[in-house]
């Protein structure tokens, strides 16, 4: 039986981690992760890395704004899921979903746009996502799909809502991965400075060496029937070949050599070949 890609990549004495909420691969070697290898098979680690360390974090789904409390206070509302468990939660942020000034003023803007001010909870929780700060104040609803990408922790308050003021990126050290399979490291690679447990820090050895490949276009994983809060996730489907798509109906040859290129699935590959994959990069 194949053991896990990750342990894999950590025999191989690669640093694997999540800092920051992003999936981040440091090669013991100098070559570099090829991106599209990152892509394929970075659901499948980050699912590993929360099964080896017994956690289970929050994926950013979508948001809507309205009123709250027998419509007395505004605000929008944050949906997230659980990434292992597939469970629904929300957070509620304080808002301004009306005109402020002009001739519209008291008005309710329209729909989906809303408004923060720089003492709000919901302007300190980006700050703490590392994102970077849209420029003006009124234009946050143009921004929410960075959230996506992001892992998240957070304490629930309720069986489906999370306290807000906990929500940050997730962080998980390479030394808890290697902890949790009791690997030994190789003597001549290097570790760097200890690395802390605290999400609340903000810096993390090796965050910027050249060499890290950090996926930053990570999707909440896809399963069928999973719920959604009713938001779509069609943009990120990936549409594969059949294994008709090259073949001439009339003669039932290939239709050319671009069969000869076409790689496995990554769900029908080994790790070998996964690896090799890796490395070819």
């Amino acid at each position: 039986m194949h053991c896990s890609l990750l342990k894999s990549l950590l025999k191989r004495n690669d640093k694997v981690y999540i800092y920051d909420g992003k999936l981040v691969i440091e090669p013991n070697s100098t070559a570099s992760v090829p991106e599209n290898w990152l892509a394929q098979h970075r659901d499948e680690l980050v699912s590993q890395i929360l099964q080896a360390v017994g956690i289970d974090c929050f994926v950013y789904v979508g948001y809507s704004t309205g009123k709250y409390q027998g419509s007395r206070f505004p605000g929008i509302t944050l949906q997230f899921e659980s990434l292992l468990g597939q469970e629904d939660f929300y957070c509620i942020f304080n808002a301004i979903t009306v005109y402020q000034r002009g001739k519209k003023a008291g008005q309710p803007l329209p729909k989906g746009k809303f408004s923060i001010s720089k003492r709000s909870k919901f302007y300190r929780f980006w700050r703490n996502t590392g994102l970077p700060v849209p420029a003006k104040l009124s234009i946050y609803h143009d921004y929410m799909g960075n959230l996506r990408p992001l892992l998240f922790t957070a304490k629930c308050i309720s069986a489906s809502k999370l306290d807000k003021n906990s929500i940050k990126p997730l962080n998980v050290t390479y030394e808890q991965i290697i902890a949790s399979y009791a690997l030994e490291t190789s003597a001549n690679h290097h570790t760097g400075t200890e690395q802390h447990t605290d999400n609340s820090q903000t810096t993390l050895p090796y965050s910027d060496l050249p060499q890290s490949q950090e996926y930053i276009g990570m999707q909440p994983f896809q399963s069928t029937g999973a719920k959604r809060c009713d938001i779509s996730n069609k943009d990120s489907e990936v549409k594969g070949n059949t294994t008709n798509s090259n073949i001439d109906s009339n003669t039932g040859n290939s239709k050319g050599s671009i069969n000869q290129g076409i790689k496995k699935a990554p769900q029908d590959q080994t790790h070998e070949e996964w690896l090799k994959d890796y490395d070819s990069g």
